[in-house]
């Protein structure tokens, strides 16, 4: 059965102010290459925007957190200038999913990813002039901080506004700055997407992780196969990909947009070596593979078992999918389920029902109680909390599994948007978060809604 803790937080507020939070990035000794940077002329697609990127490289160390970002822009307009002479620190590699914690609402007003004290390591810029020459270009700055209270410690974080100085329509600007230790709420992506908000010309992405450590790589949208290095500036040395582009549109903060569908991305996540076709004795994994989906979701709580296909497989400690057992639990979701649908065949309509009714008719009682560690175990079963029409905290993710395997369709967790979030009163709730579910529990009324 899979095990959820409960995890309180009082509440969330954001102010601004008007100041540098750290500074020791301003003292950073940057050296730039003493090449002279060679020509880039504007393509005659990008001649009407506002600006672009003649050429961007961006370098991911994965083992230390680490974003690394050097930047050639051409300012093409005063409308340019207004927009993209502000640089927001820490940037986003990926718009829809750094915003996914946003009310859609807010999504242009809050700025994530969020950084802590020192997340900023340097920035530095320089114009380059017609002749080749180059001069050094100065900048303010102010932050947004961001205090999340959470058990009544006040967590800080920040968004960096860095507004470069004395910028003329035509200018050419070299921006270079790195980051690290990112904060976000809920972030399970890991994509970096080649688009941006500005046109590119030319696109380089390195990720570097530690020979020692496995990583899995998936290019979306025609993104082509990345070459492959060895990085001998770490210990112990790194592998490295590379992926190239060009061209690229400005177009990644369309409004109701879906850029997963065609912008070009690399979506990654580390592999533990715990997954892939064993040796024939069984007695290690020859050959890793990608996880599927059920491991991804059921998490850490499960066994192995080998599968007809020869792979370790995770499954959850009620395996079974055999939906005629006898057994306490399958006879009473079988009979919640039928009895609520009645004839209704959509698989879908039916979910909902049974949703309602646990939302509208079910008790929520937790069984896990953080500060006296007291565990209740008198309901501790599936079927026992259907009988007693309660929810408990240790029962209420295998429930949701449980009935959506009745319904026999292809399912995971996910977070479910709902309007009436916005006029709730936080003095009366409570949030609660569990592996991708996000539960609110009322004080006063003790039963559980889905809602984000």
């Amino acid at each position: 059965m899979l095990k959820v803790i409960p995890c309180f937080f009082s509440l969330v507020m954001i102010c601004f102010i008007a100041f540098a939070q750290d500074n020791k990035y301003k003292n950073y000794k940057y050296e730039w290459s003493a090449e002279k940077p060679p020509e880039i002329k504007v393509e005659e697609q990008f001649k009407d925007a506002d600006a672009v990127i003649l050429e961007e490289k961006t370098v991911h160390t994965l083992s230390t957190g680490t974003i690394s970002r050097k930047i050639r822009i051409k300012f093409l307009s005063e409308e340019g200038i207004k927009k993209y002479a502000t640089f927001i620190l820490p940037p986003t590699d990926d718009f829809a999913g750094d915003h996914y914690s946003l009310a859609y609402w807010n999504k242009d007003k809050y700025h994530r990813p969020l950084g802590e004290h020192s997340s900023i390591i340097y920035f530095v810029a320089r114009k380059l002039q017609p002749d080749g020459s180059v001069k050094p270009i100065s900048f303010s700055d102010k932050t947004e901080k961001f205090i999340y209270y959470y058990n009544k410690i006040d967590q800080t974080y920040y968004s960096w506004f860095i507004t470069l100085q004395n910028i003329s329509v035509g200018d050419e600007v070299e921006v270079a700055f790195a980051y690290q230790n990112l904060f976000n709420f809920n972030n399970y992506f890991n994509r970096i997407f080649f688009n941006s908000e500005i046109p590119k010309q030319r696109y380089e992405l390195k990720i570097r992780y530690p020979n020692t450590s496995m990583y899995f790589f998936q290019n979306h949208n025609g993104v082509a196969l990345p070459d492959t290095g060895v990085y001998k500036g770490t210990n112990p040395n790194s592998i490295e990909y590379t992926w190239h582009a060009q061209n690229l549109k400005g177009c990644i903060i369309e409004k109701k947009s879906r850029s997963y569908l065609e912008l070009p991305f690399v979506s990654f996540y580390s592999h533990q070596g715990d997954y892939g076709t064993l040796s024939a004795n069984r007695a290690y994994i020859e050959k890793n593979l990608p996880y599927p989906w059920e491991f991804i979701f059921l998490g850490n709580n499960n066994y192995l078992q080998k599968t007809e296909a020869g792979y370790v497989n995770y499954l959850p400690e009620f395996p079974t999918v055999n939906l005629s057992k006898k057994d306490p639990e399958t006879i009473a979701v079988k009979k919640l389920v039928e009895e609520t649908c009645g004839s209704d065949s959509n698989k879908v309509s039916c979910m909902n029902k049974v949703h309602t009714l646990l939302s509208d008719s079910f008790d929520y009682e937790k069984n896990y109680d953080p500060q006296f560690e007291y565990m209740n175990e008198d309901y501790s079963k599936v079927h026992k909390s259907i009988n007693a029409k309660k929810l408990y905290e240790e029962d209420r993710l295998d429930l949701y599994n449980r009935i959506c395997k009745r319904l026999d369709i292809d399912y995971y967790h996910c977070r479910l948007y709902d309007k009436r979030v916005s006029r709730m009163n936080y003095n009366e709730y409570y949030p609660s978060a569990n592996f991708n579910l996000y539960y609110v529990l009322p004080y006063k009324k003790l039963f559980s809604i889905l809602l984000s």
